[in-house]
């Protein structure tokens, strides 16, 4: 197996390791994304993410965080319209992957999509207090990339 190879599917481990702890706590999503920051994608370019959350912050409608809706145990479900303004950003997420410029960057942010972003939205995405855990994810990954980034 190629050097190339093995850093793709280490990728992938550490990316679906990641999202099977399911982030349930703030704590746990905000540590996630420091991780990822400053493990795997410091190399991509804060542009990237800022379209990343940039495209998500379009799709909720511009509403910020809302840290009740974070406490909540029980939350409101996402209305039929709502999960698929958030399904149409998966072609988008996937397209800024396919422009990233270096082809190491690349295999960890395409790593990243499939198995965190990706399933995020096709899998667990239900309810207002999924959507703002994504919401914190994301915010928290661009922070941090801007602290670690090289």
């Amino acid at each position: 197996m190629s050097n190339n190879a093995a850093t793709k599917e280490d990728d992938t481990y550490f990316f679906r390791d990641i999202y099977s702890k399911k982030l349930n706590t703030i704590q746990d999503i905000i540590n996630s994304a420091e991780e990822i920051a400053k493990n795997k994608l410091n190399k991509i370019s804060t542009s990237q993410f800022r379209n990343y959350l940039d495209q998500f912050i379009e799709a909720k409608g511009n509403t910020p965080i809302n840290p009740e809706e974070l406490k909540n145990e029980t939350s409101a479900s996402l209305h039929a319209n709502e999960k698929i303004q958030f399904q149409i950003l998966r072609p988008k997420f996937a397209y800024t992957v396919t422009r990233a410029s270096k082809s190491g960057d690349k295999s960890a942010l395409k790593s990243f999509n499939q198995e965190i972003v990706d399933k995020w939205i096709k899998e667990g995405l239900s309810t207002k207090k999924d959507l703002e855990r994504l919401h914190l994810f994301l915010e928290s990954l661009v922070a941090y990339h801007k602290v670690y980034s090289k």
